[in-house]
């Protein structure tokens, strides 16, 4: 297998992580709550509290925006430096998932979200759209194959970055690899909440890698997985109860 031994720290503080996550009793506790202030006070009683934890009850659509984008992209390169540096480059690649919906939205000529330009990320792009940016971001945005589609294309680029290993953890890699495609099309905050968790069937096949294989690459892509589908879930919720009541323009993923 990949190193073992390298994923040993690595294994230690996923382990931590992963029991952070919020289970299903809570989600199904949280979701009977309707008002924006109040599922926000009772989310911070819950593993979700470092993701809520500066909002309040007039805490406005962009700043939410903002806020899980961050803290997403925190975590994503902590857990990156966990890693073999073989394995970083694709790690940091998982910290571009929730931009990839802004990033079509904006290559089709649409106008930003008043929230864009305050984004690092995508701050630069809306400057000027022929400033340079990432290489690989710029493939992205200016090299469309697979028919134009960015997440097909992230799939793409994720695997490019992947180091060699052997052919049986290559086999379970790509088999989470498949998974994510299927889950990774973009849900704007009028989704029906009785349907609020796309990736539950994905989520249960996630748990099980991460406890088959805690100390080899797909542990901690599964851990990265289930942190990027707690977020998805969590900004639908609290959109739908920013936006709905006003009927808002749809946000992005």
């Amino acid at each position: 297998m990949t190193g073992t031994a390298e994923f040993v720290y690595a294994r230690i503080r996923l382990q931590a992580n992963f029991a952070r996550l919020l289970q299903e009793p809570g989600w199904d506790h949280l979701l009977r709550i309707q008002d924006f202030g109040h599922f926000v006070q009772m989310a911070r009683d819950t593993c979700l509290r470092p993701w809520v934890l500066h909002f309040a009850p007039h805490t406005e659509a962009h700043q939410i925006e903002l806020h899980l984008r961050c803290r997403f992209r925190d975590q994503v390169q902590a857990v990156a430096s966990w890693l073999p540096r073989a394995w970083q480059p694709a790690a940091n690649w998982v910290a571009r998932l929730p931009d990839l919906s802004a990033m079509e939205h904006l290559r089709a000529g649409n106008p930003a979200y008043p929230w864009m330009a305050s984004d690092a990320v995508l701050a630069e792009w809306l400057a000027d759209s022929q400033a340079p940016v990432s290489g690989i971001l710029r493939r992205l945005l200016r090299e469309p194959r697979d028919g134009g589609n960015l997440h097909d294309q992230w799939i793409s680029l994720w695997q490019a970055q992947w180091p060699q290993m052997p052919a049986v953890e290559r086999r379970v890699l790509l088999g989470l690899q498949a998974g994510l495609r299927d889950v990774m099309r973009p849900r704007g905050p009028q989704a029906d909440e009785s349907h609020d968790n796309p990736g539950a069937g994905l989520q249960a096949r996630l748990h099980g890698l991460f406890r088959w294989h805690t100390q080899e690459p797909v542990g901690a892509f599964s851990y990265l997985a289930l942190f990027w589908l707690e977020m998805v879930r969590l900004r639908g919720a609290l959109l739908r109860r920013r936006l709905l009541p006003i009927q808002a323009p749809r946000a992005l993923a």
